[in-house]
């Protein structure tokens, strides 16, 4: 998924990121993915070494994001 894929996306809020997409595993979230959207539920792979998740959305939407 791209940097600033979604940026300002304001209908976007649940996301389900797949293992993989068109036969190719899905490897990273760019820098602000997410950013300035209002997600409140986000579901990705378990197996994924996570870094910081702030890296992907900004800070007033994360704190109130749910990880199933």
């Amino acid at each position: 998924i791209g940097r600033c894929a979604f940026y300002r996306c304001n209908s976007l809020t649940s996301v389900v990121i797949p293992e993989k997409y068109n036969g190719k595993p899905v490897k990273e979230i760019g820098y602000e993915a997410f950013a300035k959207c209002p997600l409140l539920h986000l579901c990705m792979p378990l197996d994924w070494q996570y870094t910081d998740p702030s890296v992907y959305f900004t800070r007033d939407y994360y704190d109130r994001l749910t990880f199933k």
